[in-house]
């Protein structure tokens, strides 16, 4: 699960309409494109091998492409932040392929349906594909620094454990930052609010996301892109889930919101009547 910022504002932080007005034109502005300049000078700086990648399997960068636009279709909005479930998918491309292919089809795969509706403006795409293209550029480092091929295990698990932590902390460390620049939260309010449920549930997911990577890759070795589809099944299983327990959440939430008012209403009927009686 991978997330990215929303446009909507949070209710409830405190700021300057000044700063913040500020904060979300010039200073996001620089952000967007400075992010992307920054994915573009890591493909630039690896340019031989990500042309060779892509002219020798541009097929299968292709419908890799493909299934990564199919799979942000689903999404967990929580606001000022929408998860994706693209995750173990982003990883396992992390594996497959070397770092400037795989953030190429990261980057051009990770669709947003906003874009489509005219929900976000062309900075905050361009940057949301600019910070995930770079996650996985970092994630797919770590794994051929510390693992290479995927038959050589436990490297390999290893390997795939750093991969997705690496992925998981930039892309974290991404939303927080331009959430916070635009001034619709804290930092430290971002980070609590990068998981759906339970926190030992959530991390619980992404131990199992990296699993399904690595099943993931090495079945698509050997299988092709057949077993791809395989995978899909436990995807809308794992997300329905999430939505579900962000529901009960959001229930609970309120529950106890009720709870309080309630308790203050209570509490000024005593101060009334205690009054009168005085």
């Amino acid at each position: 699960m991978q997330s990215v910022p929303v446009e909507q504002p949070t209710q409830g932080v405190r700021k300057a309409k000044a700063w913040g007005s500020f904060r979300n034109g010039p200073v996001t502005l620089v952000l967007s494109w400075a992010t992307f300049a920054t994915l573009a000078f890591l493909l630039w700086a690896r340019g031989d091998q990500m042309v060779s990648g892509v002219r020798e399997r541009w097929p299968e960068l292709v419908f890799w492409v493909l299934v990564i636009v199919l799979l942000n279709l689903l999404h967990v909005e929580l606001e000022p932040i929408q998860f994706t479930l693209d995750l173990p998918f982003l990883i396992a491309i992390s594996i497959l392929y070397v770092p400037p292919v795989a953030a190429l089809v990261a980057f051009v795969g990770s669709m947003d349906v906003r874009e489509f509706r005219a929900e976000v403006r062309v900075a905050r795409a361009v940057y949301n594909r600019s910070q995930i293209g770079i996650g996985v550029f970092l994630a797919s480092s770590g794994y051929h620094l510390l693992a290479g091929r995927l038959q050589e295990w436990p490297d390999a698990l290893w390997g795939t454990a750093i991969a997705t932590g690496v992925f998981a902390a930039a892309n974290g460390i991404f939303v927080s930052t331009y959430v916070v620049a635009r001034g619709q939260a804290t930092f430290v309010s971002v980070w609590r609010r990068l998981h759906v449920g339970k926190p030992l549930e959530f991390f619980l997911t992404y131990f199992a996301y990296g699993i399904l990577a690595y099943a993931l890759s090495r079945l698509f070795l050997e299988m092709g892109t057949w077993s791809i589809p395989l995978f899909f099944a436990p995807i809308v299983v794992a997300y329905s889930a999430l939505v579900r327990a962000e529901r009960l959440q959001a229930f609970a939430t309120r529950l106890q919101k009720r709870e309080r008012l309630l308790e203050m209403l209570t509490d000024r009927v005593e101060d009334e009547r205690r009054d009168e009686r005085l």
